[in-house]
């Protein structure tokens, strides 16, 4: 159960810590934070045509159903409607939250993202070909994400560890969890432990304490998309141009500097042609 109170001052939290990573990358290079809007891919072409894509839509298009999903979900169950002022704890609804929060922790085009974004506050280059394992997420998520953030003071670490924990989203991807049965009442206890140290097991969760991690993923997931949406839109007012200058790995050289541009009327970049 989460409260109307807890649920805003979560939202409030999880929004401002985005906010505050987006704004610290544009702080730190206009350009990069052009390109990770932009949404750069590596991608396999035909001859003669460069692999490295601008404005790729294919894992928007992955996660749609996904989001959508979550949107209608919320909608249902998280707008506290009057007179409703808190989430009533239920079984049913429960188990839902758990294939929604395992899809979250397990969606790749989200994942890349927050990767991308991780590694461009670390100072690095932008990461065309962001590849996140298929196995050993935990420690990916762990270490290439949220270690990264946290190590340069972003508190969107400090999200990702109230909200991700693997033994939640191991249990429900292989069915070794319980909830109210046989006991302990008003609790999710969980018997997988595949890939954990003993000392990252989690093996029980009050009702209580799930609405809270399940509220600190499924925010973030909604909103990084929903807040890289809105500075995009933004973009030309946000930084006075419209054209940005940005890094391209070359086989021969290191990088090659080439131009993007962003057009609002249809929300979209393309390469600048000479």
């Amino acid at each position: 159960m989460i409260t109307k109170i807890e649920f805003a001052k979560i939202y409030n939290e999880v929004d401002n810590a985005i906010e505050d990573a987006l704004n610290a990358l544009f702080a730190f290079n206009q350009n990069s934070y052009a390109l990770f809007l932009a949404d750069g891919e590596y991608t396999k072409t035909v001859s003669g045509y460069s692999p490295f894509s601008i404005d790729y839509r294919v894992d928007g298009y992955l996660d749609e159903t996904r989001l959508r999903f979550l949107s209608q979900f919320l909608n249902e169950h998280y707008s506290f409607a009057p007179p409703l002022t808190q989430t009533v704890d239920d079984e049913y609804r429960i188990q839902i939250e758990l294939m929604i929060y395992t899809h979250i922790w397990e969606a790749l085009p989200f994942i890349k993202k927050l990767y991308r974004l991780a590694q461009l506050l670390d100072g690095k280059n932008y990461k065309w070909c962001a590849q996140v394992p298929l196995m050993g997420k935990h420690n990916f998520i762990r270490l290439k994400i949220r270690d990264v953030f946290k190590r340069n003071g972003h508190t969107i670490s400090e999200i990702m560890s109230k909200g991700f924990h693997s033994s939640l989203r191991n249990s429900f991807a292989h069915s070794q969890y319980a909830i109210n049965s046989p006991f302990p009442a008003n609790k999710i206890v969980l018997f997988n432990g595949s890939g954990l140290k003993k000392n990252k097991l989690l093996p029980e969760i009050s009702f209580d304490d799930w609405s809270k991690r399940f509220a600190y993923s499924f925010l973030l997931s909604y909103l990084f998309v929903k807040k890289a949406d809105e500075h995009r839109r933004n973009l030309i007012t946000k930084t006075g141009t419209d054209i940005f200058q940005i890094k391209i790995p070359h086989k021969t050289k290191t990088y090659v500097m080439d131009w993007i541009k962003y057009e609002p009327v249809h929300n979209n970049f393309s390469y600048l042609i000479n």
